[in-house]
Protein backbone atom coordinates (compact mmCIF):
# COMPACT_ATOMS: atom_id res chain seq x y z
CA UNK A 1 0.00 0.00 0.00
CA UNK A 2 1.15 3.73 -0.91
CA UNK A 3 2.47 5.70 1.75
CA UNK A 4 -0.03 8.59 2.52
CA UNK A 5 2.34 11.19 1.13
CA UNK A 6 2.48 14.97 2.48
CA UNK A 7 -0.57 17.37 2.99
CA UNK A 8 -0.43 20.49 2.20
CA UNK A 9 -2.56 23.90 2.74
CA UNK A 10 -1.78 25.95 -0.03
CA UNK A 11 -3.98 29.74 -0.41
CA UNK A 12 -3.03 30.46 -3.70
CA UNK A 13 -1.32 28.01 -6.65
CA UNK A 14 -0.53 27.49 -10.22
CA UNK A 15 -0.27 23.68 -10.91
CA UNK A 16 2.80 22.36 -13.07
CA UNK A 17 1.95 18.97 -12.73
CA UNK A 18 1.88 17.77 -16.39
CA UNK A 19 3.16 14.66 -17.98
CA UNK A 20 6.92 14.41 -17.46
CA UNK A 21 8.02 17.96 -17.00
CA UNK A 22 11.32 16.44 -14.74
CA UNK A 23 12.61 15.42 -18.10
CA UNK A 24 14.31 18.01 -20.14
CA UNK A 25 12.27 17.45 -23.37
CA UNK A 26 9.22 18.13 -21.76
CA UNK A 27 10.14 20.79 -19.64
CA UNK A 28 10.77 22.98 -22.85
CA UNK A 29 8.23 21.83 -25.18
CA UNK A 30 5.57 21.26 -22.94
CA UNK A 31 5.45 23.61 -19.68
CA UNK A 32 8.17 26.24 -20.69
CA UNK A 33 5.99 27.44 -23.15
CA UNK A 34 2.78 27.92 -20.42
CA UNK A 35 5.66 29.98 -17.84
CA UNK A 36 5.97 32.18 -20.79
CA UNK A 37 2.39 32.82 -21.96
CA UNK A 38 1.75 33.14 -17.98
CA UNK A 39 4.97 35.42 -16.79
CA UNK A 40 3.04 38.73 -16.14
CA UNK A 41 0.35 36.91 -14.16
CA UNK A 42 2.96 35.35 -12.10
CA UNK A 43 5.20 38.33 -11.32
CA UNK A 44 2.34 40.31 -10.93
CA UNK A 45 1.38 37.60 -8.39
CA UNK A 46 4.25 36.38 -6.42
CA UNK A 47 2.28 34.73 -3.52
CA UNK A 48 1.19 31.98 -5.97
CA UNK A 49 3.38 29.22 -5.28
CA UNK A 50 4.30 26.75 -8.67
CA UNK A 51 3.82 23.04 -8.08
CA UNK A 52 6.14 20.93 -9.82
CA UNK A 53 6.33 16.95 -9.39
CA UNK A 54 9.73 16.32 -8.15
CA UNK A 55 12.40 15.00 -10.19
CA UNK A 56 14.21 12.26 -9.39
CA UNK A 57 17.16 13.89 -10.53
CA UNK A 58 18.73 17.22 -11.39
CA UNK A 59 17.50 16.55 -15.22
CA UNK A 60 16.04 20.41 -15.52
CA UNK A 61 17.30 23.23 -13.41
CA UNK A 62 14.12 24.67 -13.47
CA UNK A 63 15.22 27.69 -10.90
CA UNK A 64 17.62 28.71 -14.07
CA UNK A 65 14.66 29.27 -16.85
CA UNK A 66 12.15 30.67 -13.98
CA UNK A 67 14.74 33.00 -13.00
CA UNK A 68 15.25 33.70 -16.63
CA UNK A 69 11.71 34.75 -16.95
CA UNK A 70 12.10 37.06 -14.20
CA UNK A 71 9.74 34.25 -11.91
CA UNK A 72 9.98 33.83 -8.38
CA UNK A 73 7.34 32.32 -6.99
CA UNK A 74 7.72 30.19 -4.80
CA UNK A 75 8.40 26.32 -6.02
CA UNK A 76 6.53 22.91 -4.44
CA UNK A 77 8.09 20.17 -5.79
CA UNK A 78 5.46 17.22 -5.04
CA UNK A 79 5.32 13.20 -4.81
CA UNK A 80 2.52 10.57 -6.32
CA UNK A 81 0.90 10.62 -2.94
CA UNK A 82 1.10 13.86 -1.54
CA UNK A 83 -2.40 15.79 -0.92
CA UNK A 84 -3.34 19.51 -1.40
CA UNK A 85 -5.67 21.50 -0.04
CA UNK A 86 -5.56 24.63 -1.85
CA UNK A 87 -7.58 27.47 -1.75
CA UNK A 88 -7.08 28.87 -5.36
CA UNK A 89 -6.38 27.14 -7.95
CA UNK A 90 -4.82 27.88 -11.32
CA UNK A 91 -3.62 26.14 -14.08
Amino acid sequence: RPSRGDIFEINKAFSFNIGMVEWFQHFIQDCLPILSHSRPFLIENPDIKLIFPKSSSKLVNRDFYLHKLGIFNEVIETEINDQFNIENLSN
